[in-house]
């Protein structure tokens, strides 16, 4: 019992709009493997904007040394993963738009809580674009749309100190 509580420790928060908790005891685990004692703290599911903004919130505080964001395409834009191929381009650059002040905002309202650093996941490409083979076609595809947000979220991240963008699309290749 007191092995874990006598390593140094390191405050997570996990914003996210799809179900993480399962991923907690990996997480501690490769902390105490590291030599940390982690603490997980979860905002409320699918309130990543809210609890960016909340203020005296218990998830982020001035203890907080990292903010992991996850944002699957499936949970963040409904329409962009189920309708894409109904969505003429006027709509997909209403969405795009959309979620990009998403980005701002949830990161803004980290920054204004907390110096930690911000971890956020990128949005995974689709095995099965809605367009079949004909997505790889067009970079304009619902590929290349999550291609295009990710970059995005690149650049929102690069406007904020401490805050770095994972590549799920490389990690799936590893």
């Amino acid at each position: 019992g007191g092995r874990i509580e006598s390593l140094d420790k390191v405050n997570i928060s996990i914003f996210r709009n799809v179900s993480m908790e399962f991923f907690e005891p990996f997480i501690r685990y490769a902390s105490a493997l590291n030599g940390l004692n982690c603490v997980v703290r979860f905002g409320n599911y699918d309130s990543i904007v809210q609890d960016s903004l909340a203020k005296n919130s218990d998830v982020i505080t001035n203890k907080t040394d990292a903010v992991l964001v996850f944002t699957p395409i499936v949970a963040l834009s409904p329409m962009l993963e189920n309708l894409f191929s109904t969505l003429d381009e006027i709509k997909i650059c209403e969405e795009i738009k959309r979620i990009e002040r998403l980005f701002f905002t949830v990161c803004k309202g980290i920054r204004q809580q907390t110096n930690a650093t911000i971890l956020w996941a990128g949005l995974e490409p689709r095995v099965f674009a809605n367009n079949g083979i004909m997505d790889s076609q067009n970079k304009n595809g619902q590929n290349g749309t999550i291609r295009k947000l990710n970059d995005i979220l690149r650049d929102v991240l690069k406007s904020f100190d401490s805050a770095f963008f994972v590549d799920l699309e490389a990690c799936l290749m590893r």
